[in-house]
């Protein structure tokens, strides 16, 4: 897609990185990015020349808000009008199942590129269309229906990626 670009990715986990420093300066929440493990064989300086992963990882981010363990993961797309469930792992998905039934709160952020538009996706709902994709139904979950049963935001507000205000609101009651 013309004007973007390989790292608009990684844009995307700077912008929830700042966000998350906030939350954790202001005492709000605190949220951790999770990287990949790997095993390293071979460096110059502070620089990796050979490594492998050593397994896969979970998910992007966890961390507790208002004493409940939070677990999520967050991509950007430059789809228009779905989101391909192909972005989320099999190993996240399963994860993101395992903590929610632990009483987990679990999501998914999705960057809209070409909207600059941000979705809370929960659980329940990435778990629909997980399973009726695994049964042979649609692989994607439209934007029609996001706009309907997700959480929309953009990036404007206090925090790049101000998505505590919207987990307040669903899992503790608290108005915006």
């Amino acid at each position: 897609m013309k004007g973007f670009k390989k790292n608009d990715g990684m844009i995307f986990e700077n912008m929830l990185n700042i966000t998350n420093e906030m939350y954790d300066r202001l005492g709000e929440a605190v949220i951790n990015k999770r990287s990949t493990p790997i095993k390293v064989f071979r460096t110059r300086g502070n620089r990796v020349l050979d490594a492998v992963y050593e397994k896969k990882s979970t998910v992007d981010y966890d961390g507790t808000i208002k004493e409940r363990s939070v677990y999520f993961e967050a991509k950007s797309v430059l789809e228009k009008t779905r989101f391909p469930l192909s972005n989320i792992e099999k190993h996240q998905y399963e994860h993101l199942k395992k903590c929610h039934k632990q009483g987990s709160i679990c999501f998914v952020l999705i960057f809209f590129i070409p909207h600059q538009a941000i979705y809370l996706i929960r659980f329940e709902l990435l778990k629909e269309y997980w399973e009726s994709a695994s049964a042979g139904g649609r692989k994607s979950i439209p934007i029609a229906e996001l706009n309907e049963r997700a959480h929309k935001f953009g990036t404007a507000g206090r925090a790049p990626v101000d998505y505590l205000p919207i987990v307040k609101r669903i899992w503790f009651n608290q108005p915006v």
